[in-house]
């Protein structure tokens, strides 16, 4: 590919829609919705390492964090380079699916972090 995104204004997209999903929303809904991880409420060990996530006790698993902060940024360069607006979304979906197999989190948590992710990036791509 060999392309390097230096455009300010996508920049600022990425960071805002970023900051607004991982930042924002993700404590919020994640006090308003505690809930268990799958390895949690079916008491297994994951493989975890500081790379792909750690066990916890907090019941945290609505929203995934992973999938709407990928799909945030991902939205917010639709408008811009919707060729790497595509390429964000299959990282994403790779990702999300590498959570549930793990039990990290359920695929409803997946889903919604996919689909709030992406609306937030596109209006932010639409607003700035």
């Amino acid at each position: 590919l060999g392309y390097v995104v230096t455009d300010a204004k996508v920049i600022t997209r990425m960071a805002v829609a970023f900051i607004l999903a991982r930042l924002i929303l993700v404590p919020i809904l994640s006090r308003i919705f505690p809930k268990a991880r799958p390895y949690q409420e079916f008491n297994f060990s994951p493989l975890s390492s500081i790379f792909l996530s750690l066990e916890t006790k907090s019941h945290n698993s609505f929203p995934s964090s992973h999938m709407i902060s990928l799909t945030a940024a991902s939205g917010a360069l639709v408008t811009s380079y919707p060729f790497f607006a595509v390429i964000f979304v299959i990282v994403a979906v790779l990702t999300g699916l590498g959570r549930v197999v793990l039990g990290f989190h359920y695929p409803n948590d997946i889903i919604f972090s996919l689909i709030s992710g992406l609306i937030i990036g596109v209006i932010v791509s639409l607003l700035i």
